[in-house]
């Protein structure tokens, strides 16, 4: 039985925004931007490549149904952080006002990560901070 090379080329990415989607890929991580182009209001198509990979990805707007977002992601109330210094900085501040925290109530909060989490999306987005 003959069998056919068979290699993946590109995926398609379902985004909720395509310029965040762009930066995210071209800036931050440093893939290839390979083309941007759009049909109207209705259609674009972003490619990107990472370094030295023979597949990219597509993502842009009436690509696919799907819809985007990946498991675990936080929706409605994101949160992004510039770098890996800005994040462990965050979670220092956000351990710090835990421990004032558990402090208060006089017991040791088990949920602490659900904790942490409010606590830093709130201090990112100017809200009132937990207690």
């Amino acid at each position: 039985m003959k069998t056919v090379d068979l290699k993946l080329e590109v995926v398609v990415i379902p985004v909720a925004d395509v310029d965040r989607a762009k930066r995210f890929y071209a800036e931050q991580l440093g893939w290839r931007l390979d083309a941007d182009f759009a049909a109207g209001d209705e259609f674009r198509v972003v490619q990107l490549t990472p370094p030295g990979s023979p597949c990219s990805i597509h993502f842009g707007k009436g690509l696919t149904s799907a819809a985007p977002g990946l498991p675990g992601r936080v929706t409605g109330d994101e949160t992004a952080y510039g770098s890996s210094t800005d994040l462990a900085n965050a979670m220092r501040r956000a351990e710090t006002a835990h421990g004032e925290h558990e402090k208060r109530t006089g017991q040791r909060d088990a949920d602490w990560p659900s904790w942490y989490a409010a606590y830093m999306i709130a201090e990112q987005k100017g809200k009132p901070l937990p207690t």
